[in-house]
C-alpha cells in the first residue's frame, strides 16, 4: 500500500473511532437518563401510602332491641314530634304471616244446626271443639254437598253389598239343599240391619217381600206413583172368585186409577177401560187380562213395574221370583218379630234372593241391572263419586280428605278460615248429635318467614336514664316494653368505609401497575441501548486494531522510503 493510501485509511478509520466514541457517549447519556427516570418511579412507588381496612371497632352504634311477643325487634329511628305520643319510632321485626297448622283435639261433639233455612243437605254443621262452639260449613258449599250426599248413599250401599257377600259366603259353605234354621234366619237379619219396617236392611228387602198386605206406610214409601197403584191392586188378601171386594173399592183415588191403566192398557187400538178391570175381585183373572192385553214388551214393563215394587210375579217372568219373595218375607219377619219365619227356605233359596239383592240395591241410571259384586260397585260407582266430591272439597295447600271423612270450614276469632275433616260418621242428617275420639282441624298460626323482616312505624313515649339511654317505650297500641341496650357494629358505616377502602385499594394497585409499566418500558429501553453500546465497543476494538495495522504499514513504508533517498 502506498504512503498517501495509507494515510487517507488510517484518517477514515480516526474518523469512524470517533464517531463510534460519539455515539457511545450519547447512549451513556441516554442511559443515565433513563436510571434517574427509574429511580424517580421508584421513589413514587415508595411514597405511595398503601391503604389500610376499616377496623370494626371504629364504626359501632347503640342499639334498643325488644321482643313484645312477635321476636325481636330491633329500632331502627327515633324522631322526635308533637302530640300526645312525643317520638315517632321505626323498628324492625321479624316478617311473619299466617300459615295453616295441624292440630289434634280429642272429644270433639257435632250436631245439626237448626239456624239454618235452605242449604243442601250436610252443607252445614255445627261442632264444639274444647268448649268454644263454631258453626261450620261445607267446604265446596251446594255443590259439594250434593256430591257428598250421592258419595254417602253409594258407599252406605257398598257397605250394605259387602254385608250380603259375606253371609252368602256364610250359606255357600253348606250345602245348597239345607234348610235354614229359624236361629240362622234371625242372625241374618240382624248381620243385615233388619230390625223394623223402616231400617236400611229392611228397604234392601221391600223388592222382594210379599206380605199377605201391604200397609199403608209401606205403600206410601213406594216414590212412583204407579208403583203405588200397582201395589195397591195387589194388596187384595186372598183372593177368590167369591170375595165381594172388588178393585174400584180399594183404588179410589181417581189418579190412582190412572196410573193403573196406564199400567194396564193394551198397546193396541183395544184399550182396556177402568170398567174392564173396577169389578175384578180374582188375582188370577186380573192377571190374564193383562197377560191377554199386553204385548210382550208391555208383560215385561210390568214385571218391572210389579215386581220391583212388590216382590210379585203375577205373570210367572222369573222362575226364582217366588222363592226369592217368600225368602225375602221371612228375613223380614226374622228381624221384625211381626210373622212366623218360614223354616222351608233353602241356602239355594235364600241366597238367590241375597244375589238378586245385590244387584238391586246397586242398581244406578247407567246401569238398571245392578251390580254383581261390591267390588264392582265401588270401582264404578263408589271411587268416581267420591273423586267427585274430593275435587270439589279440594283446598289449596291442604291434602285431600280421604274416602271416609268430610271438610268442613269455620271462621275463627280472627276471621279466618280454618278447616276440619270430619269423620263421616259424624255426618249425619239422622243424628241429633255426635262425638269424635279424635279430630285434625288445620287452624291459622302465625309463623316466621326465614330470612325476612318486615318495618313497622309507631307513635310512642319514651323514658329515658340519667346517662341518656331509653329504658321504657309505651306504644300507641298500648304496648309497653323494657328495650335492651348493646353496642354493635353499625353495619352501614362499615360497609361504606369499606366500599371506599376497596376503592383505595384498586387506586393503589393502579398506580403500582402503572409503575412497573413504565419501569419495564424503561428496562427495555435500557436493554437495547446497552446491547448497542456493546455493538459499539466491539466495533471500536476492531477500528484501534486496524489503525494499528494501518500504521505500521504506514511506518514501514516511510522507513522504507527514507532509506532510498539516505
Amino acid at each position: 500500500m502506498g504512503m498517501a493510501a495509507s494515510s487517507l485509511r488510517l484518517t477514515s478509520l480516526h474518523a469512524r473511532k470517533n464517531q463510534v466514541e460519539f455515539e457511545g457517549q450519547q447512549i451513556n447519556q441516554q442511559r443515565i437518563n433513563l436510571s434517574q427516570k427509574s429511580s424517580a418511579i421508584y421513589n413514587q412507588m415508595l411514597e405511595m401510602a398503601v391503604p389500610t381496612a376499616p377496623s370494626p371497632s371504629d364504626y359501632t352504634k347503640i342499639v334498643y332491641k325488644f321482643d313484645a311477643g312477635y321476636g325481636e325487634s330491633q329500632v331502627l329511628n327515633i324522631t322526635k314530634k308533637d302530640g300526645a305520643y312525643n317520638y315517632n319510632i321505626r323498628y324492625k321485626s321479624p316478617a311473619t304471616e299466617k300459615v295453616l297448622s295441624k292440630s289434634t283435639y280429642n272429644n270433639v261433639s257435632f250436631s245439626k244446626p237448626t239456624d239454618i233455612d235452605g242449604g243442601e243437605e250436610y252443607q252445614y254443621l255445627n261442632t264444639n271443639i274444647d268448649g268454644e262452639s263454631y258453626q261450620m260449613e261445607l267446604v265446596g258449599s251446594e255443590e259439594a254437598a250434593r256430591s257428598l250426599s250421592k258419595y254417602k248413599d253409594n258407599l252406605s250401599i257398598y257397605e250394605n253389598m259387602k254385608t250380603i257377600e259375606e253371609q252368602i259366603a256364610k250359606l255357600s259353605a253348606e250345602k245348597s239343599t239345607e234348610k235354614v234354621s229359624s236361629s240362622t234366619q234371625r242372625d241374618l237379619a240382624a248381620a243385615l240391619g233388619i230390625s223394623d219396617a223402616k231400617s236400611a236392611g229392611t228397604e234392601a228387602l221391600k223388592k222382594y217381600m210379599r206380605p199377605d198386605s201391604f200397609t199403608d206406610e209401606q205403600i206410601d214409601e213406594l216414590t212412583e206413583a204407579s208403583q203405588k197403584a200397582a201395589a195397591r191392586a195387589y194388596s187384595l188378601p186372598n183372593y177368590s172368585s167369591a170375595a165381594t171386594d172388588s178393585l174400584d173399592n180399594i183404588v179410589t183415588d181417581t189418579n190412582e186409577q190412572d196410573e193403573l191403566l196406564k199400567i194396564l192398557n193394551t198397546v193396541s187400538v183395544n184399550e182396556l177401560t177402568w170398567d174392564d178391570i173396577k169389578n175384578i175381585t180374582n188375582m188370577d183373572d186380573l192377571a190374564g187380562l193383562v197377560y191377554d192385553h199386553k204385548n210382550d214388551n208391555g208383560r215385561e214393563d210390568l214385571y218391572d213395574i210389579l215386581f220391583d215394587s212388590t216382590g210379585y210375579d203375577p205373570l210367572n217372568i222369573g222362575a226364582n221370583a217366588s222363592k226369592a219373595s217368600q225368602a225375602a218375607l221371612s228375613l223380614y219377619y226374622a228381624g221384625t218379630g211381626e210373622g212366623a219365619i218360614n223354616t222351608d227356605i233353602t241356602n239355594e233359596d235364600m241366597i238367590s234372593m241375597l244375589r238378586g239383592m245385590l244387584k238391586s240395591i246397586s242398581a244406578t241410571a247407567d246401569n238398571p241391572q245392578g251390580y254383581s259384586s261390591s267390588s264392582e260397585f265401588n270401582n264404578a260407582v263408589v271411587v268416581p263419586s267420591y273423586t267427585q266430591y274430593a275435587n270439589q272439597a279440594a283446598v289449596a295447600g291442604m291434602i285431600n280428605v280421604d274416602k271416609n271423612q268430610a271438610l268442613y270450614r269455620y271462621k275463627d276469632e280472627n276471621d279466618d278460615w280454618s278447616y276440619m275433616y270430619v269423620p263421616l260418621d259424624n255426618v249425619s242428617e239422622s243424628y241429633g248429635s255426635t262425638y269424635a275420639d279424635s279430630i285434625n282441624v288445620y287452624e291459622n298460626e302465625i309463623s316466621y318467614v326465614e330470612g325476612r323482616t318486615q318495618i313497622y312505624e309507631q307513635d310512642a313515649n319514651i323514658v329515658m336514664s340519667s346517662d341518656g339511654q331509653i329504658t321504657k317505650i309505651t306504644f300507641a297500641d298500648g304496648t309497653v316494653v323494657q328495650p335492651t341496650v348493646t353496642t354493635e357494629i353499625d353495619q352501614d358505616a362499615y360497609d361504606f368505609a369499606m366500599v371506599e377502602y376497596d376503592y383505595l385499594v384498586s387506586v393503589y394497585e393502579k398506580e403500582m401497575n402503572d409503575a412497573n409499566a413504565q419501569l419495564k418500558i424503561i428496562q427495555a429501553q435500557d436493554q437495547r441501548l446497552e446491547v448497542r453500546l456493546t455493538q459499539l465497543d466491539t466495533e471500536q476494538k476492531a477500528l484501534s486494531t486496524e489503525i494499528d495495522a494501518v500504521k505500521s504499514v504506514r511506518d514501514k513504508s516511510i522507513e522504507s522510503s527514507f532509506k532510498t533517498f539516505a
